[in-house]
């Protein structure tokens, strides 16, 4: 038969924490520049994938403000189904 064994972890203060394991600005900004370096070098492989990126928002954002903005926007003079 087993047991489950739970460990207890007390709760510490935020001032108390250690705060040695957090990254600095300079490394966020060097991981940021990094991952979007490697988004760009997947885009340069597959152009495709820069259209969806750009023309997917501007796609929608038309289609909401043209197509849909009266009943979005609840226009009286838009007809309503019955």
């Amino acid at each position: 038969m087993t047991a489950l064994v739970q460990e207890i972890v007390p709760i510490v203060p935020a001032r108390n924490r250690d705060l040695r394991n957090r990254t600095s600005l300079a490394q966020a900004v060097e991981n940021t520049l990094t991952m979007a370096y490697r988004g760009l070098i997947k885009i340069r492989r597959t152009p495709e994938q820069l259209i969806d990126v750009t023309v997917q928002p501007i796609i929608f954002t038309l289609m909401f403000a043209y197509l849909f903005g009266g009943a979005i926007a609840g226009d009286p003079s838009v007809s309503t189904w019955l």
